[in-house]
């Protein structure tokens, strides 16, 4: 009798823990994932999204609606405060595209002999970056 006690207790001496951890685990995931979609704000992340209202214009052909990929998200940004000139340290990501496709679409509704082939930049790939002057739109105050 005191044998069978003793296996028991060692069983439960090692198991219950490791069970009692995986249950923690998957409450911790499982409450992470309902935060996520019923607090949307609390997202942070870029990704790619289609938008369906990017008009295709070409001279001698009415105007066509295309998909068009784009970026879309929130990116982690601060900005902390120094004692010099300039009184700030900061960093303000964007989601902005890191690879694009070319594509290509042959407008339906177009005058005789005029070239009908739409070609658009669609984006493959977004990332959070500094914003890049160069090539985006950068609002400063």
């Amino acid at each position: 009798m005191f044998f069978k006690c003793q296996a028991r207790h060692r069983w439960t001496a090692t198991f219950l823990p490791l069970f009692a951890l995986a249950l923690l685990i998957g409450t911790i995931v499982e409450g992470a994932r309902y935060q996520k979609q019923s607090m949307p704000f609390l997202d942070v992340s870029c990704r790619v999204r289609e938008y369906t209202k990017y008009e295709a214009k070409l001279p001698g052909c009415m105007d066509e609606v295309v998909p068009a990929r784009g970026c879309y998200g929130r990116c982690q940004s601060f900005e902390v405060p120094v004692l010099l000139p300039p009184h700030k340290a900061s960093s303000h990501k964007m989601c902005l595209v890191e690879e694009i496709e070319l594509r290509s679409v042959e407008l339906s509704d177009c005058l005789p002999g005029v070239n009908r082939t739409f070609v658009y930049q669609s984006a493959v790939r977004c990332r959070c970056k500094k914003c890049i002057e160069s090539n985006t739109f950068c609002a400063r105050n």
